[in-house]
């Protein structure tokens, strides 16, 4: 959530699993617009160039793989 810019928001439980019902939304569309990138061809591209023993790994994960990765970079 944090790599897309997206905060879990709500003062009681209830608003929270509204709010996050709205962010998983967000994420499946972010995901289905971000795949037909040419920036998300390319990533793929790299994956599978640098991990060809994981080429079988499907597309959305490789992308979940790098947005981790830049995860850990920033915490750095």
């Amino acid at each position: 959530m944090q790599n897309l810019g997206l905060e879990l928001k709500g003062k009681n439980p209830r608003e929270r699993v509204e709010n996050a019902i709205l962010i998983y939304d967000r994420i499946e569309r972010w995901y289905k617009d971000y795949l037909t990138t040419e920036e998300a061809r390319k990533n793929i591209k790299e994956f599978d160039r640098w991990l060809p023993s994981y080429s079988w790994i499907p597309d959305i994960k490789k992308i979940d793989y790098l947005l981790w990765s830049r995860r850990e970079e920033k915490s750095e």
